[in-house]
């Protein structure tokens, strides 16, 4: 592998996973961009990070308020 290729490796870009993270109520307190999918209860998967969801309810298939 010459150095070139050992560079370009190093800096590929990685996946992005973007997640609205909820209260026990529904409410969004955070968005957030990960490395790595998660399956949490309190995790949301959303489109990028759209932080205009931080205080929106989540009702189980969309955001209100």
């Amino acid at each position: 592998m010459n150095i070139i290729h050992a560079i370009s490796n190093r800096f590929r870009k990685k996946q992005a996973f973007h997640y609205a993270r909820i209260s026990s109520l529904g409410i969004c307190n955070a968005v957030i961009r990960l490395d790595y999918p998660v399956d949490r209860a309190n995790t949301i998967p959303v489109t990028g990070l759209d932080t205009s969801l931080i205080g929106k309810r989540w009702i189980g298939n969309r955001w209100t308020g």
